[in-house]
């Protein structure tokens, strides 16, 4: 689990997408509180599928190539 409140999974996804250390339709999964706050993309990672599991939710996003946009279900 991680420490819930301090805007991990949001910094952790930003600076991933800011890297060269994700290929196209790699997978990054993510947990955190529901009221985290997360954005649906960060740069070519886009936000696939959210579970949510009581007060966590579980966030599935996958390294679109450019010109690809990803529907969340």
């Amino acid at each position: 689990d991680p420490p819930y409140g301090r805007g991990l999974l949001d910094a952790t996804l930003a600076e991933l997408a800011a890297t060269s250390l994700l290929r196209p339709h790699a997978w990054v999964v993510g947990e955190r509180h529901v009221d985290d706050p997360l954005a649906c993309s960060y740069g070519s990672l886009q936000l696939t599928r959210r579970r949510r599991y009581g007060k966590t939710s579980l966030e599935l996003f996958c390294v679109a190539e450019s010109s690809e946009r990803v529907a969340v279900s």
